[in-house]
C-alpha cells in the first residue's frame, strides 16, 4: 500500500494600511464589465482587464457557469477571506499541489495550478505570495473558470467555483503562472501568437 505524506501550510495575514495606487475608472470598468466580477479596490489597471479580451472575449459570468466555458475573469477579495494551501502527497516532496481558496457570502472559490510541483518550489511561491499580500486589505485573483459544484461546508450548502489559476495581484505587485503575463502588452501578445508562454520554475522571480 502506498504511503502518503501530507503537509498542509496555510497563511493568513494581519491586515494593515495598503499603499496608494491608481485603479481603473468607471468607464474602463464598464468597457470590460464581463472581465471584472467584483470591485478592484484600486489594484487593477486597464491592461489587466483588456488582456483577457485579446484572444476570446468572455461572456457574462452566468453564461460561462451555465455552459462551463473556460474563460478568464478577475475578482478581488478581502485579505482575510483568502488562504493559500500547500499539500505534499509523497515522501520525496516531488508531488506538491498549491491551491488558493477564497470565500464570498454564498460561494467558495478554489484556484488550482495546472500541474503539481516540488515542495521547495511550492514554498518559494507561497512565501512570495505572502509578501505580496502582507498588510494589504484586498487581493485580486485571475483565473480561467472550470466548473461549478454544490458543496456542504460547516453544515451549510454552498456553491463552489473551480478556477485554473492565472494571476495574483495586490497594490504591491503581481505574479502570474506563466512568465511575463502580468505586464504583457497587446503588441507582445500579437508577437507571441503561435508560441507558448514559458513556465517559470518559481513564480515571483
Amino acid at each position: 500500500m502506498q504511503k502518503w505524506c501530507i503537509l498542509i501550510l496555510v497563511f493568513t495575514l494581519i491586515l494593515g494600511v495598503s499603499h496608494k495606487a491608481n485603479g481603473i475608472n468607471a468607464s474602463i470598468k464598464k468597457k470590460y464589465s464581463n472581465v471584472l466580477l467584483t470591485d478592484d479596490y484600486g489594484i487593477l489597471n486597464e491592461n489587466d482587464l483588456a488582456s483577457y479580451t485579446w484572444e476570446v472575449k468572455p461572456p457574462p459570468f452566468w453564461v460561462a457557469v451555465k455552459n462551463e466555458l473556460p474563460r478568464n475573469y478577475w475578482q478581488c477579495f478581502p485579505r482575510e477571506r483568502i488562504a493559500v494551501i500547500i499539500e505534499d502527497f509523497d515522501l520525496e516532496g516531488s508531488c506538491t499541489e498549491l491551491t488558493i481558496t477564497a470565500r464570498s457570502d454564498e460561494v467558495k472559490h478554489e484556484y488550482y495550478m495546472r500541474r503539481p510541483t516540488d515542495i521547495s518550489n511550492a514554498k518559494e511561491i507561497f512565501d512570495y505570495w505572502r509578501k505580496l499580500a502582507k498588510n494589504e486589505k484586498y487581493v485580486c485573483l485571475a483565473g480561467e473558470f472550470s466548473r461549478e459544484r454544490e458543496i456542504i461546508d460547516d453544515n451549510k450548502r454552498l456553491k463552489k467555483y473551480y478556477w485554473v489559476f492565472e494571476k495574483i495581484k495586490t497594490k504591491k505587485g503581481c505574479d502570474s503562472y506563466f512568465a511575463g503575463c502580468c505586464n504583457l502588452t497587446y503588441k507582445q501578445f500579437l508577437q507571441e501568437q503561435g508560441t507558448s508562454y514559458p513556465l517559470k520554475k518559481t513564480l515571483g522571480q
